[in-house]
This record gives C-alpha cells, sequence and structure tokens, in this order.
C-alpha cells in the first residue's frame, strides 16, 4: 500500500478535544509545574532509561530490523527528522508505551509484538510517535511512575496536595490516547489495520 507522507503535518491536526481539555485542567492545578519538575529531577532521563529498558533490547539494524525498518516508514510518513530510539521489552504484557524527559523513546513489549502483524506493528508505532510528536511523554512518563510507585512512595513530594493531581493526570493519560489513535490512523492510513490492531 501507497502511503501519502503528511509532509510538516502538526501534532494539532490528530489533537482530540478532549485531550486539550484534559490538559488545560491538568495545569490548572495549583502546584502542577512544581511536581512535574521534582518528579523529573528524582528520575532523570538516565533513571527512566533503567527504569523502563532494564530488560529490553534496542531496535536497531541487526537487533530487530523489521521493527527498525517499520519505524523509519513512519518516520518518513508523518514527516519527523528526530529518530527516537525504540526498544523490545521482554515481557507477556501487550502494550507499547512512548516516554522519557529530554530524549523520549518507544517501548513495544514482546506479548504486543506476538500479536500483531507488520501493518499492526506499524499502526502501533505510528501511535506512539504520536505521542512524541505532541509533546506527551514527558507527562506519560510521571503517569506510569504514578501508576507503577504511587505518588505516596516519593517522599520528596511531602506536603504537597497529591490526590486532585493524581486524579487529573490520569485522566488526561487516558484522553491523550484519543489524539495518539487519530496520529496512528494517519500513520497508517489504513482503517481495516486499525480495527484489527484494536481488537487484538
Amino acid at each position: 500500500m501507497t502511503r501519502i507522507p503528511l509532509t510538516q503535518i502538526s501534532s494539532v491536526a490528530w489533537e482530540h478535544p478532549a485531550d486539550r481539555a484534559a490538559l488545560n485542567a491538568l495545569r490548572a492545578i495549583p502546584g502542577f509545574d512544581e511536581i512535574v519538575r521534582k518528579v523529573a529531577a528524582f528520575f532523570g532521563e538516565r533513571g527512566v532509561r533503567h527504569l523502563f529498558t532494564a530488560n529490553a533490547v534496542r531496535v536497531g539494524p541487526t537487533q530487530f530490523p523489521e521493527l527498525d525498518a517499520l519505524l523509519t516508514e513512519v518516520l518518513e510518513t508523518m514527516d519527523w527528522p528526530e529518530r527516537p530510539e525504540m526498544y523490545v521489552s521482554q515481557t507477556p504484557l501487550v502494550n507499547a508505551f512512548a516516554v522519557g524527559f529530554d530524549k523520549p523513546f518507544i517501548v513495544m513489549n514482546s506479548g504486543l509484538l506476538e500479536l500483531l502483524d507488520r501493518d499492526e506493528r506499524r499502526f502501533i508505532i505510528a501511535h506512539e510517535l504520536g505521542h512524541i510528536m505532541s509533546g506527551h511523554s514527558t507527562y506519560r512518563t510521571i503517569a506510569i511512575i504514578v501508576m507503577t510507585v504511587g505518588l505516596s512512595g516519593l517522599p520528596f513530594l511531602a506536603n504537597i496536595a497529591l490526590f486532585p493531581f493524581q486524579m487529573a493526570l490520569l485522566e488526561w493519560y487516558r484522553k491523550s490516547e484519543l489524539s495518539c489513535d487519530r496520529a496512528a490512523l494517519l500513520g497508517i492510513q489504513d482503517v481495516q489495520t486499525a480495527q484489527r490492531a484494536f481488537l487484538k
């Protein structure tokens, strides 16, 4: 299938209104910037990489070359010049995510790869690239940390009202998926492939 390159496309083109509204509500919470700053400073770029890639293999021309080629195709279709690193994590969980602060990267779980065909994998890569292009990575990284560690497990956030932040962050986290499902559809340009990926 021939895909049309989306030259100089902006993430605004696929931004869902619910995503925008939830992000605005999140940013309006008192102390929001302070919490983001403190979590990012505590873990740092290196810490996040260790957290999410400890059991992962980096995708490249010699390791998972088919995934590497798919990433190239998606980058060309979405006209995104910055190639993010991509990893495959050995886990049965069916998931993928884009995380990181300064240099976002993509992690694909092996459980997901076992279920999907080549075009469906392209759809998932386009979805995760959509998060990177939309500038979601920092907030999504913090959301995943919150879901796995919990804010109460981060003592440097003592004396900050965390419950409103946590609820708003998780609300936005779900709404951001709406935007990047649209990005993925633009990246794959095939409705049937998108439907198959969702059903799996």
